[in-house]
């Protein structure tokens, strides 16, 4: 299982409100025996977590999603989840993902957590609310067993800030709260070189 995190301000020219809404986007790949996608695609019931920067850990917010995509070969189901979400302007928060490997890795199953980082400030050098990076790739690679590949990550960010590309941590620092951003597949890549003022992944 894969899967990627972005989000972006609806209105990032209003700034002088107490609140701002943002767009949330996940996309996850999962093992089809799973999740069908004939279906509503998501474990029902798995839902976000909010390990710093909210009032409660459980956020409510679902992954469930619609199917966008199935490969037969790999028997894996791609989907996508929208929502719009209110926050306070000027927050800063984390929300992730968390639950255990359903694809078996080259180092073995191991549980894993994707998070990301959510600034609402008001930045000073646009004068906007900010919004996330993207990558526009799948959430799942499949490289081929003792070949080398380079994969090369597209990214776009609409504030047009520089982007590089780094390994997850499970110990990244956010507003002096530690994060797990990986868990047990942390550079759980053997081999692996990233080169991140290219975007770009030896293997």
């Amino acid at each position: 299982m894969g899967g990627m995190m972005s989000w972006q301000a609806v209105s990032p020219n209003l700034t002088n409100g107490s609140t701002t809404t943002i767009k949330l986007k996940q996309t996850y790949s999962w093992v089809s025996t799973s999740v069908s996608c004939l279906l509503v695609t998501g474990t029902s019931g798995n839902t976000l977590v909010c390990p710093t920067g909210c009032s409660s850990h459980a956020t409510g917010i679902t992954v469930t999603g619609t199917c966008i995509d199935y490969d037969f070969g790999l028997s894996i189901t791609t989907s996508l989840a929208t929502q719009s979400i209110t926050y306070q302007l000027g927050a800063q928060l984390v929300l992730a993902y968390r639950s255990n490997s359903m694809i078996g890795l080259v180092a073995g199953s191991k549980s894993w957590s994707i998070a990301t980082y959510i600034n609402l400030a008001v930045r000073n050098d646009t004068g906007v609310i900010n919004s996330s990076p993207t990558a526009n790739m799948t959430p799942v690679v499949v490289v081929p067993v003792n070949t080398q590949q380079t994969l090369r990550i597209p990214m776009t960010d609409g504030d047009y800030d520089v982007v590089k590309c780094r390994w997850a941590s499970n110990t990244s620092a956010v507003a002096s709260t530690t994060i797990d951003e990986c868990s047990g597949v942390c550079q759980e890549l053997p081999g692996a070189k990233l080169y991140t003022s290219s975007n770009t992944d030896n293997n």
